[in-house]
């Protein structure tokens, strides 16, 4: 069964911290990628912290967008982590060779 991506965003001091639950598929990415962009652009965040042990289900669209993010904020001078992965996410990125995205 699906579950829309829903995200807690909270920012402590120059951290922002954003909590994910539901699928992280290619919708769930098109609402996770625009909200860390305006939290990085209208703050003064040095890191970005994603917790991932609300994520049932990822796919390549899921995994791509974790990558572009670390990618994206680390060309910023922002360092992205990721914590927490559930099983299914960690099994996802497992398989699929990912070992460069940052864990808390």
């Amino acid at each position: 069964m699906k579950s829309d991506l829903k995200l807690d965003c909270e920012l402590r001091g120059t951290t922002a911290e954003v909590a994910l639950t539901g699928d992280l598929d290619m919708a769930g990415a098109f609402k996770l990628e625009p909200a860390i962009e305006r939290m990085v652009s209208d703050t003064a965040v040095e890191r970005l912290v994603v917790d991932l042990a609300g994520v049932q289900f990822i796919d390549s669209a899921g995994v791509g967008s974790l990558v572009a993010t670390q990618d994206r904020l680390s060309d910023l001078g922002i360092d992205a982590r990721f914590r927490r992965p559930s099983e299914a996410v960690q099994r996802v990125l497992d398989v699929s060779g990912v070992r460069d995205i940052p864990f808390a």
